[in-house]
């Protein structure tokens, strides 16, 4: 594979046991999908670390559907091609990422295709869009979710999250267990959080999120920075570079003395605790897995402007 700008791919390592544990928690806490009955489409590639975990693994975990999508969002035939996927096989959860909606707006400005299915009730069954990949910038999140509340299900949203190959599972979401059922662990009725678009949402069980200087001092909330973690990491995450233990210290610990893990992200976290992603560096491929999941991840989402260094969301 192209190695990108960072030099060889790295092998991103993980327990099995650990990413299972992650992925039985976050298909139900997060996505909302309660077990045999629903239905998660997830239009990624299996071989990308959002595609293994949650078009193959989560789903089987909880006893779900899942719909495995060859295609494109736009000329396979049309810019329609996603709704009529949820339509045809009553999708409950979504998942994509916001490149591919910037290309269904792009083809379908007026949003005409998605209106086409949904004015016959084909999207009634929606509870959720959720986003991850790069940052989904608010005017997307706040055209779907006007396109949610008036077609969707119950209680619909558009929800960005954040994560990557290292971490195996969300770091950032909002849960989106429907407000009108209840907890799976107790009796308590569930009120999802408010959405706050352009945010990737709050920091999820077993992550630590923080945002240092570059000194690694926790920054004022509202202040840009470097996104870390602090350690331990959790059960989903990976625990070291395939046969390169003192890459994985180099890339991820020296920067700040082993006390954060450095992500590669830069952001901010406001003052009601959502994470704000603006800058994007590192994503994954799955090459192999055996008693444990290894994976690749290369450099993402960098242009090159005037000598300047970009991430696509700024």
């Amino acid at each position: 594979m192209d190695p990108g700008t960072t030099g060889l791919p790295k092998g991103v390592l993980r327990e099995a046991g650990g990413h299972a544990v992650g992925l039985n928690l976050t298909i139900t806490y997060i996505f909302g999908i309660r077990g045999p009955g629903d239905v998660i489409f997830t239009a990624s590639d299996i071989g990308w670390v959002v595609g293994h975990s949650y078009i193959v693994y989560a789903p089987l975990l909880a006893g779900a559907t899942t719909v495995l999508f060859e295609g494109k969002p736009v000329g396979t035939p049309d810019a329609g091609t996603f709704w009529r996927m949820v339509e045809e096989h009553r999708v409950n959860t979504m998942f994509t990422a916001p490149t591919a909606l910037r290309a269904i707006r792009v083809q379908d400005p007026d949003n005409t295709f998605f209106e086409a299915v949904a004015r016959r009730g084909g999207l009634s069954t929606l509870r959720t869009l959720f986003l991850a990949g790069e940052r989904s910038e608010p005017t997307i999140v706040d055209m779907y979710q006007r396109l949610l509340e008036k077609y969707g299900a119950d209680g619909a949203a558009c929800v960005d999250n954040w994560w990557s190959s290292e971490s195996g599972s969300p770091m950032t979401a909002l849960s989106r267990l429907p407000a009108t059922g209840k907890n799976l662990r107790s009796e308590a009725f569930v009120k999802p959080l408010p959405i706050k678009a352009g945010s990737a949402g709050k920091p999820m069980p077993g992550f630590d999120v923080r945002v240092v200087d570059d000194d690694g001092k926790e920054a004022a909330r509202g202040a840009m920075g470097n996104i870390v973690l602090g350690i331990p990491f959790a059960p989903s995450g990976f625990t070291t570079l395939w046969n390169d233990e003192d890459r994985f210290w180099r890339s991820y610990l020296k920067r700040f003395n082993g006390k954060w893990l450095d992500t590669g992200d830069a952001g901010m976290i406001d003052e009601d605790g959502y994470v704000h992603v603006m800058s994007r560096g590192m994503i994954s491929v799955l090459i192999a897995f055996t008693t444990r999941v290894l994976t690749f991840y290369e450099a993402d989402d960098i242009i090159n402007v005037a000598a300047h260094r970009l991430s696509t969301g700024e």
